[in-house]
């Protein structure tokens, strides 16, 4: 038998603990056995605080991953399709934040169809255009994330999953966001 190196013990070590060595799964220890998550969008989603992204990232078997966001190699059949991500993408663009185009067809009717997400991904493709794709990204997971706690939480989440306490829901935010588009 040929002696390991140190990081040949530990990768085998951690793999037999999460059961992957022996049934040739995928280990959700190592990040390069792991579907890469893109918390961001093309439409102004912040996809990093939608449910099937969250579940995805807990998910030890990425045969049951359904999406990990807009931008990933793991999307769901909505988000697969999207004529926004497609026109976007043909522009070369990181979102429709930096189009010339902002309030064209498409996207006008995705973010007035009075879901409070998507009226939140208008609000976001204006924060872009006016701050930047990488600050908006910056501003995105610190908003979407437990002050408290330092958990992650969703858009339907009102209170905090992991401690409870308050957070800004996307209902919240939404309504805050008619009452300024109003004016």
């Amino acid at each position: 038998m040929q002696a390991q190196n140190r990081r040949e013990f530990l990768e085998t070590s951690a793999r037999a603990a999460c059961g992957a060595l022996a049934l040739g799964a995928a280990c959700p220890l190592f990040a390069a056995d792991r579907p890469k998550a893109s918390p961001d969008s093309y439409c102004g989603l912040y996809c990093g605080a939608c449910s099937n992204l969250l579940a995805g990232r807990k998910e030890t078997d990425p045969e049951k991953v359904k999406c990990l966001g807009c931008k990933s190699d793991k999307t769901a059949g909505w988000c697969a399709t999207c004529e926004i991500k497609a026109c976007a993408k043909g522009k070369g663009l990181e979102s429709c934040g930096e189009c010339q185009e902002l309030s064209c067809e498409k996207l006008k009717a995705f973010h007035n169809n009075g879901r409070d997400y998507r009226l939140v991904a208008e609000k976001n493709c204006l924060a872009i255009q006016a701050k930047g794709h990488d600050q908006w990204l910056r501003d995105q997971k610190k908003r979407w994330t437990c002050p408290k706690c330092g958990s992650r939480f969703g858009w339907k989440d009102e209170v905090c999953p992991k401690c409870g306490v308050d957070v800004l829901s996307v209902k919240e935010e939404a309504a805050g966001y008619r009452e300024t588009r109003a004016q």
